[in-house]
């Protein structure tokens, strides 16, 4: 009996250390991690089937593995608020009987009796949870729970990484208050928009808007008060489909309108620009702007990222000055 457990844990720890290797893989050819994870737990409870659940926002993802060790599957399932805070309130290893579950994910997880739950915690937060569909009572012992829980805590692990990651990555490409494309973010995105025009001999039409008084609502009213005017403003967007929005400074928005020929283009600059120019006019008192805006279309005025952008940018200066001699 000595031996046959050792041969489990042994088992077990190769297991764990595929986890391992499948989270720190880089190449696409290598073991997915929800499938070492599975292996590995099939091998704690070998009499039930045995499930990984990751919750995202919206939606659970559900992998699993059948009791033949065979049969697999990768389900989507919509999340609704009261089963994100069924997922939030796991915060330990237990046993849970079937009518102890969310109606909504019995048939999900297919349990017929019971499951033994093990959440996935990092960080404080719950990322999903591991079950083993109705095992038998040996398949519980301690130790299997214990190499259970390990296992869980590698992938809590990994998916907290993950997000921590892609928080980052958002900083770096994103205007934390508005959510807009940044500068740096923006300017791929011309590039990109401008080798898809070259290859579809389209056109692209960018828009350069400022935003002329939301430094001074920033300065005499307050922080809150200026960006909650600009996410007014940029949400006045919203409406018009096939156009990219980013904030290129402080006060300033650009706006991507991508057409197959230059009318179409420059009607979706023109719909840009009315939405803003009526939003800003629904401003009152020391919130009220003033706004101008610049256009440069490529290929006719320029065909490369810089030369567009100056165009964009001496169309405006002119528009100030026109505005300000009148």
């Amino acid at each position: 009996e000595m031996m046959s457990r050792l041969d489990s844990q042994f088992r077990s720890l190769d297991r764990l250390i595929a986890i391992d290797r499948a989270i720190l893989a880089t190449s696409p050819r290598g073991l997915r991690v929800e499938d070492a994870f599975l292996e590995a737990f099939a091998e704690l409870y070998p009499s039930g089937s045995v499930l990984l659940a990751i919750a995202a926002e919206t939606e659970l993802s559900v992998h699993a593995l059948g009791r033949s060790g065979e049969t697999r599957r990768s389900t989507v399932f919509p999340l609704g608020e009261q089963d994100r805070r069924w997922i939030a309130n796991q915060v330990e290893s237990r046993r849970i009987l079937r009518e102890r579950v969310p109606e909504s994910h019995r048939e999900v997880l297919g349990v017929r009796t019971e499951l033994f739950l093990f959440p996935l915690i990092a960080a404080g937060v719950t990322y999903g949870f591991a079950v083993a569909v109705d095992p038998e009572p040996i398949a519980l012992l301690p130790e299997r729970r214990l190499w259970a829980e390990q296992a869980c805590t590698q992938i809590a692990a990994a998916l907290h990484g993950a997000r921590l990651r892609a928080d980052n990555e958002r900083l770096l490409d994103f205007d934390p208050s508005s959510g807009l494309p940044n500068r740096a973010r923006f300017l791929r995105e011309l590039e990109a928009v401008l080798e898809r025009t070259r290859i579809s001999e389209g056109v692209c039409a960018l828009m350069w808007i400022s935003l002329d008084g939301l430094e001074r609502i920033r300065d005499n009213v307050d922080i809150d008060a200026a960006q909650a005017t600009f996410q007014r403003l940029a949400g006045s967007l919203d409406s018009i489909p096939g156009v990219i929005v980013g904030r290129v400074h402080v006060a300033e928005l650009a706006v991507l309108c991508e057409a197959p020929a230059a009318p179409a283009a420059l009607e979706l600059a023109r719909r840009a620009w009315a939405a803003v120019r009526d939003a800003s006019a629904r401003e009152e008192g020391s919130h009220l702007l003033t706004v101008h805006a610049g256009v440069a279309v490529a290929p006719i005025d320029a065909d490369l990222a810089s030369e567009l952008l100056d165009r964009a940018e001496a169309a405006l200066r002119h528009a100030k000055e026109s505005r300000e001699a009148a």
